[in-house]
C-alpha cells in the first residue's frame, strides 16, 4: 500500500492561547480493469471473452474480488464471483467461456467490476451474437419422366438464412438406381439473406430404363469447420422412347437413337434379326460372338430383371478360347398388351479375361407387330472382339427383332 503523509494544521484561537493539529492520510493501490470482447461472435458453441487487469504503479493487490455480469438488455445471463489472488502491474489476462447453445441472436453487456485494498474498478463491454450461415434448398425442380438417353435439367436454388456468408460451397449430387451416378460442382459463397439459382444440364444419368431418386445438398465452410445443407430428393423415371408406328425406316426405327459407342481394341457391328413371329409369341435370333485375341474368355449376356420376360439368352453364358466362336439364341416374347411399335430395351454383355471384367450397356430394338407377317428369317451376326483395354469398360450392341 503507498502512503502518502502530509499534515494538516488546523489553527484556531481561544481563551488560553492557540492549538495545532496533525493528521496522516493514506491511498491504496490504483489498479486498471478492462472488459475484452469482439463486436460480434456467431451464436455457435463457445464465445470467449476476457477482461484484463493490473496496478497503475508499482505496488500489489491482494484478494481481489468482484463478479463479471453479461446481460441481454434487462436479463441477467451469467453472474460471476470472482477472486484474484494477487494483482501487480503486470497484467492479467482471464477467459470467460460463454456457451450460447441456449441463446438467442441480438446485442449483449459484459460488465467486470474489481475491488480491492479500499479501491473499486469495473469496466463494460457490448458484442452482438450473429446467426452462423445457413444454407437451405428452397426449391428443387427435375422432370418426374426422362426418355432414354436423353439430356434432363436440374434446377434449384440455395438461400443463406444466417447472418454470416458461407464460403467454399460445395453442390453434391447423388444418383441412386440401375446406373448410379454422383458428381459435385463448386457454388459461390453465399452473402447473409442472399439467394442464388443453379442450373445443371446432366446427360449421364439418363443410360437406362428404369425407376431413380436423385439426392443433391450443399456443403459450406464457416469458422474452420464444414457444415451441409438439408439433403434435397426427386425421383424420376426413364422409359425407353414410345414405340413407333411406322415401323422401320431404312432398317431402322426412325424415332430410336442407339449408338454403339467404341473403346480401344473392340469392335462392334450391328446387324438387323429379323423373324416370322405374332405378338406373345417367342421370336428366336441368333448372335454370334468371336474372340479375335489370343486369350481365353467368357461371356455373359443378361437384361435387367424389369425386361427378363420379354428377352431372353440360350444359354446366357459361355467360354471361349482365342480364335473359338460362341452362338447364342436370343428368344423375344412380346408380351400380349404390347401395342404394336419398336421399343429399345437394355442389354448388358460382359467379358471375363484373367481378371479383368469389362462391361458396358445398349439397347436392343423389339419391332412388335400385333398381327404374324409372313416373311424370311434372316439372321445375322455381330461380331465380339477380344478387348485387351482398361478395365470395367463394356461391350456394347445393339440387336434388332422384327416379326414379319
Amino acid at each position: 500500500m503507498i502512503l502518502l503523509s502530509f499534515t494538516i494544521l488546523l489553527g484556531f484561537m481561544h481563551a488560553q492561547g492557540s492549538a495545532q493539529v496533525s493528521a496522516q492520510v493514506s491511498v491504496g493501490c490504483p489498479f486498471y480493469a478492462s472488459m475484452n470482447a469482439n463486436s460480434t461472435y456467431p451464436l455457435l458453441g463457445n464465445v470467449i471473452l476476457s477482461y484484463t487487469v493490473k496496478t497503475q504503479a508499482v505496488c500489489t493487490i491482494t484478494n481481489m474480488a468482484g463478479n463479471i455480469v453479461i446481460e441481454k438488455g434487462s436479463n441477467i445471463i451469467v453472474s460471476n464471483a470472482i477472486l484474484i489472488p494477487s494483482v501487480s502491474n503486470t497484467p492479467i489476462t482471464t477467459n470467460v467461456i460463454l456457451n450460447t447453445n441456449s441463446l438467442s441472436n441480438g446485442t449483449y453487456s459484459a460488465t467486470v467490476s474489481l475491488s480491492g485494498q479500499g479501491i473499486s474498478n469495473s469496466s463494460a463491454a457490448t458484442f452482438s451474437l450473429l446467426n452462423p450461415p445457413n444454407i437451405i434448398i428452397t426449391g428443387i425442380n427435375f422432370p418426374q419422366s426422362v426418355q432414354l438417353g436423353a439430356q434432363a435439367t436440374l434446377a434449384l436454388s440455395l438461400e443463406n438464412t444466417g447472418q454470416y456468408a458461407s464460403t467454399n460451397d460445395m453442390l453434391y449430387l447423388s444418383v441412386n438406381g440401375p446406373v448410379p451416378y454422383s458428381n459435385s460442382y463448386s457454388v459461390s459463397g453465399l452473402a447473409p439473406g442472399q439467394q442464388t439459382n443453379i442450373t445443371i444440364t446432366l446427360s449421364s444419368i439418363t443410360s437406362a430404363t428404369g425407376n431413380y431418386k436423385l439426392s443433391v445438398y450443399d456443403q459450406y465452410a464457416f469458422d474452420n469447420s464444414l457444415y451441409d445443407s438439408q439433403t434435397a430428393n426427386s425421383s424420376y423415371h426413364v422409359s425407353a422412347p414410345a414405340a413407333s408406328s411406322g415401323g422401320f425406316s431404312g432398317g431402322f426405327a426412325a424415332n430410336i437413337t442407339a449408338p454403339v459407342s467404341q473403346i480401344q481394341n473392340f469392335f462392334l457391328t450391328a446387324a438387323p434379326f429379323i423373324v416370322s413371329a405374332s405378338s406373345a409369341s417367342p421370336s428366336i435370333a441368333m448372335l454370334r460372338s468371336v474372340n479375335t485375341g489370343t486369350v481365353p474368355e467368357n461371356v455373359t449376356l443378361s437384361v435387367p430383371m424389369q425386361y427378363s420376360s420379354l428377352i431372353a439368352f440360350d444359354p446366357p453364358s459361355g467360354y471361349l478360347a482365342p480364335k473359338q466362336q460362341f452362338d447364342v439364341q436370343v428368344v423375344a416374347t412380346p408380351n400380349a398388351a404390347m401395342s404394336e411399335g419398336t421399343y429399345a430395351i437394355p442389354i448388358n454383355i460382359s467379358v471375363v479375361s484373367g481378371l479383368k471384367r469389362t462391361t458396358r450397356q445398349n439397347y436392343l430394338l423389339l419391332d412388335v407387330y400385333v398381327q404374324a407377317k409372313r416373311g424370311l428369317q434372316a439372321i445375322n451376326f455381330v461380331s465380339l472382339s477380344n478387348n485387351t483395354g482398361a478395365e470395367n469398360e463394356t461391350h456394347t450392341f445393339i440387336i434388332i427383332i422384327r416379326n414379319l
